[in-house]
């Protein structure tokens, strides 16, 4: 569904799909999980959905706790399912986040940076006060 309203639910359940375990398929091939996700809506009722998601259709997994996108039905809210779309938007932006963030870390690495600072200590550049200072604020960073 690609239309309807949208709401976020939180899955309480995710299990792989048993017709979906079948030994004759190749390895490698996406399978189907199905979630049960509880969602309250801003009216304050709750329900809680059973929806199977296709491997094909999307290849991540779900976590119980994990907030997902959904989308229903206003008229219908018996038919509510996840918004994949924003699924995988929404994993898109944390891969570009966490890509940014381990650039971020291994452009200065720590390791260099001790190195660097056993080498000006060793220099006589500064303390071993200030090497201990330095290199526990670099350890508080990991």
């Amino acid at each position: 569904m690609r239309d309807g309203a949208q709401i976020e639910g939180v899955v309480t359940d995710a299990q792989w799909h048993e017709t979906m375990l079948d030994k004759a398929r190749p390895v490698g091939t996406p399978t189907d999980m199905r979630i049960e996700v509880k969602v309250e809506f801003d009216d304050g009722t709750k329900s809680e959905i059973t929806c199977d998601v296709k491997g094909g259709s999307y290849h991540g997994t779900f976590l119980i706790g994990q907030r997902v996108p959904l989308r229903y039905e206003p008229d219908d809210r018996s038919n509510i399912q996840v918004d994949l779309d924003a699924l995988k938007a929404s994993d898109h932006a944390h891969a570009v986040e966490a890509k940014a963030a381990a650039q971020e870390f291994f452009k200065d690495p720590p390791g260099d940076r001790l190195t660097e600072l056993e080498r000006r200590r060793d220099a006589g550049e500064i303390t071993p006060e200030q090497f201990q200072a330095e290199s526990d604020k670099i350890f508080d960073e990991l």
